[in-house]
């Protein structure tokens, strides 16, 4: 396996928390990882994938419309996952 698709994969359930919570300081809590950490993983998701996945500032998250994509298939998969 590629390190670009396993680096994918490891970033998608972060991802799904910090879209969950709608904010990388909730998510990086439940993760138990530094913000800085979560954000610079965001960033190089998004460059890897060539998209923006979140519209951030300093206070506020939202997905944008390549992220809510993106969400909605990552449960579907993510809640496959845990059934099987």
């Amino acid at each position: 396996m590629s390190i670009i698709i396993r680096n994918f994969l490891n970033d998608i359930p972060l991802f799904v928390e910090i879209a969950r919570h709608k904010s990388f300081s909730k998510a990086s809590d439940v993760l138990d990882i530094g913000i800085s950490t979560l954000s610079r993983r965001i960033r190089l998701l998004e460059k890897q994938m060539g998209v923006l996945l979140f519209y951030r500032d300093t206070r506020n998250v939202a997905l944008a419309p390549t992220g809510t994509r993106l969400f909605d298939q990552s449960e579907y998969y993510l809640t496959l996952s845990l059934l099987h």
